[in-house]
């Protein structure tokens, strides 16, 4: 591989990268934000700093984090391996076809 054909793997791998990046940067950005929209909330009627560190667990739940990590994890993950086992298959194949025709 040139480095010219190494920059350009890199690239594509980046905007490929990026493309998620996007995606799922709103859905962190916004589960975050509810979480500390609640907190916040309950900051303004709390009676004392004790009771808000108290009500941590209780008012901020893990749902929407979690079901975005899941979400993140599954496509993402599905997509990057898809992406390379096509990758190395079609090098496995060009390495193949090019040892075949050495032996005939």
């Amino acid at each position: 591989m040139t480095n010219k054909q190494k920059r350009q793997f890199w690239t594509a791998n980046e905007r490929y990268k990026n493309k998620f990046v996007r995606k799922y940067a709103k859905v962190f950005r916004k589960a975050l934000g509810d979480q500390i929209n609640e907190l916040v909330s309950y900051v303004k009627f709390a009676p004392n700093g004790q009771a808000v560190l108290d009500s941590i667990p209780t008012l901020m739940g893990r749902d929407d984090l979690t079901k975005a990590f899941n979400d993140l994890y599954v496509d993402v993950g599905v997509k990057y391996a898809g992406r390379y086992y096509s990758m190395i298959k079609r090098a496995a194949e060009a390495k193949k076809e090019d040892t075949l025709a050495d032996f005939q």
